[in-house]
């Protein structure tokens, strides 16, 4: 592969492909583009790492964890946190004095004060009673769960409590992680990385920090992407802690506007109707409206129906923005895994009895999509099995859907 490319990452996520390109000689720029306001938010801290200090870090970790747990907070109006199951009174006051403590951190700069934002974040799903299970955050009982915070090394100083010792586990497991790569540092430093906030559908509206337009026709010579599988997984949902903890959101209203702008893969919210596929012909529109109509008249939930109609829509307008996007020659590689459906009901002997499985080939379906919408070849690479969930004796693929431009 030459030098000196441009890459896009129109689902962006918390800066996987940003990174990956920081880490390679031969790109020389990445723009990475993500909905979420709180994967937006842990994307940007991360790509900035080469302008932080690990020695500086490690010298304001003693005055982060100094914060009164005590003081006045403002508790959000998310019931969710109102639930002692989830959080007793004092531990989530513990939280948000924390968190209103380093937004005022002397002495630290704006990044500095994201970097232990996010590691306050990184801990809180841990410090909490519930756990992010399949498509829903539940409460978490007595089941076990794989923690989703980090332990570093000693950070050197006494720490009492259970809020401020995961506080201080996870910061100082950042730093050494910063330590550890900061031989890359220069390297890294020479990519130029935006990862800008953005709707992949609506690529022309997107703009860079000073006003320029940020994805332009044919600037890209590589999209790569990972968009949100048709697995009806409600993300906001899932991250609603880290979200109006963080005060991404704060009321309900600003809830349901984000869910309401997520790509269509969940039935979650009722979303608007739309048309991208109306006036277009071929066998993949007619694939695509029958297992839609199938499934509002079989499933359980009708709405899932509804969500797969929307779901292959959308990404027919993401792969008409990657066409533009990109430069004659030039590839999308978008990753996704296939779906199945499955519809359950309870037997006489009151054990649950499948009644009928809908595997659906979303990358095959996908493939068509990125050929009606201009492409002028793909190829389907197989990355890896995957088991659905819910689905007894299961498999799925996991897939590369490689378009490229002629």
């Amino acid at each position: 592969m030459s030098s000196n490319l441009n890459v896009a990452d129109v689902f962006g996520g918390v800066g996987t492909t940003a990174l990956s390109g920081m880490a390679s000689a031969a790109v020389t720029e990445v723009r990475s583009l993500e909905y979420s306001p709180f994967a937006r938010f842990v994307g940007e801290t991360k790509v900035s790492w080469p302008q932080l200090d690990p020695d500086q870090l490690r010298r304001q970790m003693k005055s982060a964890l100094d914060y009164d747990h005590q003081r006045e907070v403002s508790f959000p109006s998310l019931s969710t946190f109102g639930r002692p199951e989830v959080f007793t009174r004092p531990r989530l006051r513990a939280l948000l004095a924390a968190r209103d403590h380093l937004r005022e951190l002397p002495g630290a700069s704006s990044l500095e004060k994201r970097f232990f934002l996010l590691g306050l974040a990184s801990v809180t799903e841990d410090l909490s009673g519930a756990m992010k299970d399949g498509r829903a955050l539940r409460i978490k009982g007595d089941r076990s769960r794989r923690p989703s915070s980090l332990a570093g090394t000693d950070p050197g100083f006494q720490v009492d409590g259970p809020v401020k010792r995961a506080l201080a586990g996870q910061w100082t497991a950042m730093v050494d992680d910063l330590e550890a790569v900061a031989g890359r540092r220069a390297d890294a430093a020479a990519t130029t990385v935006h990862h800008l906030q953005g709707d992949a559908r609506q690529l022309q509206s997107v703009q860079l920090n000073d006003g320029r337009a940020a994805f332009l026709k044919e600037w890209a010579d590589l999209s790569l992407f990972s968009p949100p599988y048709l697995n009806c997984i409600d993300y906001t949902e899932l991250y609603k802690l880290e979200l109006w903890l963080l005060e991404h959101i704060l009321d309900e209203d600003s809830f349901k506007r984000t869910r309401l702008g997520t790509l269509r893969s969940h039935p979650s919210v009722r979303f608007p109707e739309t048309s991208h596929l109306a006036g277009r012909n071929g066998t993949v529109i007619k694939l695509i409206e029958g297992i839609s109509s199938w499934m509002t008249k079989e499933s359980r939930r009708p709405a899932t129906g509804v969500v797969v109609l929307q779901y292959f829509e959308d990404m027919f307008k993401v792969f008409e923005g990657q066409h533009r996007l990109l430069r004659p020659g030039a590839a999308a590689v978008c990753v996704v895994a296939n779906s199945t459906f499955s519809r359950r009901e309870k037997g006489p002997d009151g054990g649950w009895e499948e009644k009928w499985r809908l595997p659906v080939l979303t990358d095959v379906v996908l493939a068509h999509l990125a050929l009606l919408a201009g492409f002028d070849s793909v190829e389907i690479l197989d990355a890896r099995e995957l088991r659905p969930r819910n689905v007894k004796n299961g498999r799925a693929r996991e897939s590369l859907v490689v378009a490229t431009k002629g």
